[in-house]
């Protein structure tokens, strides 16, 4: 059907209805045409992995209203910026009414769409929805506990995540964990990456100072992330300077048992040490530069303080206490 017929057929549809009956209870005449699903091969709600394309078109159909196919109506396809493409912006219903693209997926995970409209039809738009799952493994990324310093006999956390091509997290990818060097252990010894497509391992250092490692290795790809943590011996004592409205530093590590000792220098301002966290010894009263306050942290744990001076809301600290 030409361009020029089809606008004839669906204004002759428009017309018909507009001049025809109904409101007496006779026939009401033709109908506009209607855009359908081309069912049950529509190609909507596919699951495929990123950038691919997919096994099944995207299909509409065009009805008029006694079920006939109409030909020669324009639909155009739409996808939004992202989520990849069609193989052609507008198609032409052919003889059984249908119009159809070819569907390639963008590179992120997760939901992506498209749509068909028409003009001059009712049920327009029809959309379509994909689930683009992640491609082949192509990488791990270390995402937490690398790098860091624990004490000698503690526990640290490692964490990777497996990605694909285009970044995107790859969930039942199965990551061997081994210790490489410091003794100590981790466990567990195998696990697998969750739907965020990250895996966890918990770190228990040797009761020796010096740099800990670990591994973790995929079978299916040829790569191996290792993590370091330093492993030291808590000091009994700490020292912390009140200067320029902060606590410097403000994070402090001890033994059990051990003290800190906080030291005014910041002049004629007043600053003093209230602590936040329940079990905390007594906390620092108000004073300004030359005073010195000392306190014992008798229990393990994290204890955290900060200065109640209007104005100093920034000024916090903590201490970090360890067996």
């Amino acid at each position: 059907m030409s361009h020029v017929r089809q606008v004839l057929v669906i204004a002759g549809f428009a017309l018909a209805t507009a001049c025809g009956g109904g409101g007496d209870g006779t026939d009401p005449g033709p109908q506009l045409p209607r855009l359908l699903y081309n069912d049950p091969s529509s190609g909507n709600n596919q699951t495929d992995t990123v950038a691919a394309t997919l096994p099944i078109q995207l299909g509409v159909k065009v009805l008029d209203s006694v079920n006939a196919p109409v030909q020669g109506v324009t639909v155009t396809w739409t996808v939004p910026a992202g989520q990849g493409s069609v193989s052609s912006p507008t198609t032409s219903t052919n003889a059984s009414g249908v119009a159809s693209v070819t569907r390639t997926l963008g590179t992120t995970a997760g939901t992506q769409t498209a749509q068909a409209a028409a003009t001059g039809v009712t049920g327009t738009p029809k959309g379509f929805t994909t689930t683009a799952t992640a491609g082949n493994l192509d990488v791990l990324v270390k995402t937490a506990g690398d790098g860091g310093q624990a004490t000698i006999s503690s526990q640290v956390t490692y964490t990777v995540t497996a990605q694909d091509d285009y970044t995107n997290p790859k969930a039942g990818v199965t990551i061997d964990w081994e210790v490489a060097s410091g003794g100590g252990s981790i466990s567990p010894a195998q696990n697998t990456t969750g739907t965020n497509g990250t895996a966890s391992a918990t770190r228990t250092l040797s009761g020796t100072e010096g740099a800990h490692t670990a591994t973790a290795t995929a079978d299916a790809i040829p790569q191996t992330v290792t993590f370091t943590t330093d492993a030291i011996v808590a000091p009994a004592s700490a020292d912390v300077s009140l200067q320029a409205i902060q606590f410097v530093p403000d994070s402090v590590l001890i033994a059990a048992s051990g003290s800190v000792t906080w030291t005014w220098n910041d002049g004629a301002t007043v600053h003093n040490v209230t602590f936040t966290t329940a079990g905390a010894p007594t906390g620092c009263a108000n004073g300004a530069s030359g005073t010195v306050c000392t306190k014992t942290f008798s229990t393990a744990g994290t204890f955290e303080y900060h200065c109640t001076q209007p104005g100093h809301a920034a000024m916090t600290g903590k201490v970090v206490v360890v067996q």
